[in-house]
């Protein structure tokens, strides 16, 4: 049976013409190239469904994500036959087990290319729960005292994606730019967080850390017709928070 969809994806439009099964859906091309183009959907559950496209033919391919981690390239089963031959070759596997991931076991790929962000991300998230918050000390010393109750999960994904950050001025080799036409247009163009269980979108671009956020449940309640664009670059705000005349009403300490 033949269907017809559209997809807009990045300004780029898609039709799809044919339905071979389940994971294998006949494309045709409109606009752009389809070497590159990829995205995924998760549910809140936490099930992760890949969407790629095969190089040559243009087919459509949906892919289980078992671990939730997708970069522009190589495509999804490349990156884990890759990450199996570096846990291989690093005989970490057995620390990883454990829910260890000390640097005397385990030193992460360091590079900015998508393989060493996929596999530094994937050996992040098999560890990301061995130190919880909820059994960190709340002292004032401690980077999790004041964190908002209930939400520090949001903070430790904050801090896990600027590991796999791709900068501005920096370029597969690490070189940094010496002008705006000069080294690798390939960087992080926005960041995003899910919140499945108040319903809430954060999102930001590299030109400011500050997110920005969208309730899903407002939205859904007052949503009328109509296409409606939001900025992700948010320049016009201030980034930062002056503390200074904070610290200046603040009485001396004693110690």
């Amino acid at each position: 049976m033949n269907t017809a969809r559209v997809i807009y994806v990045c300004g780029l439009r898609w039709s799809t013409l044919s339905c071979q099964g389940p994971s294998r859906t006949k494309c045709s091309l409109h606009w752009g190239s389809l070497n590159t183009l990829h995205f995924h959907i998760v549910d809140a559950n936490g099930n992760d469904l890949v969407l790629e496209f095969e190089h040559d033919t243009g087919v459509l391919l949906l892919r289980d994500n078992p671990l939730g981690i997708l970069t522009n390239e190589p495509q999804l089963p490349e990156q884990l036959q890759l990450l199996a031959l570096y846990m291989k070759e690093t005989q970490n596997v057995t620390a990883l087990a454990d829910g260890t991931l000390m640097t005397n076991y385990v030193t992460l790929p360091g590079a900015f290319d998508p393989i060493s962000r996929f596999q530094r991300l994937a050996l992040l998230n098999s560890v990301v729960n061995v130190y919880p918050y909820s059994s960190t000390p709340k002292a004032s010393y401690s980077p999790y005292f004041g964190i908002t109750p209930g939400k520090p999960e949001l903070i430790t994904v904050m801090l896990m994606l600027q590991k796999v950050t791709l900068p501005l001025s920096i370029n597969y080799n690490s070189q940094l730019e010496t002008s705006p036409s000069i080294g690798s247009q390939d960087r992080t163009q926005w960041t995003v967080l899910r919140d499945h269980t108040d319903k809430v979108l954060y999102f930001n671009s590299p030109t400011s850390p500050q997110y920005q956020a969208l309730d899903i449940k407002v939205l859904a309640r007052r949503y009328k017709k109509g296409v409606r664009i939001l900025k992700v670059h948010n320049g016009a705000e201030q980034w930062f928070k002056d503390s200074t005349l904070k610290m200046i009403a603040k009485k001396p300490s004693s110690a």
